[in-house]
């Protein structure tokens, strides 16, 4: 599950991620004086320069989620959060293995 936190619209919600591919992220500040941190569970917290990547990687525990036939749960969010825009290559197929 990725969390914005004090997210600055009402769109930035959990969502919870497919477990392939992982995700990587990497921070690019807009302005010289741009920062983040990343915090693991509002426990841990390391602060994150230009450039760098974190990648999210799967657990080995499954979660179990029920869909109905036909379910698409990227665009159910997308509908239901009113978030817009192309989502990426890797992504578009909304059909993801442990959500069908």
């Amino acid at each position: 599950v990725a969390t914005a936190i004090c997210p600055h619209t009402l769109g930035a919600r959990p969502v919870i991620l497919p477990p392939r591919p992982p995700l990587t992220l990497e921070f690019q500040a807009r302005h010289g004086s741009d920062h983040a941190t990343l915090w693991i569970d509002g426990q841990e917290k390391w602060p994150v320069d230009e450039g760098d990547r974190v990648t999210l990687v799967a657990d080995e525990r499954p979660l179990r989620l029920i869909c109905w036939p036909g379910c698409q749960y990227f665009s159910l969010l997308r509908r239901k959060l009113h978030w817009s825009g192309q989502m990426p290559p890797t992504l578009q197929n909304d059909r993801h293995e442990g959500y069908d």
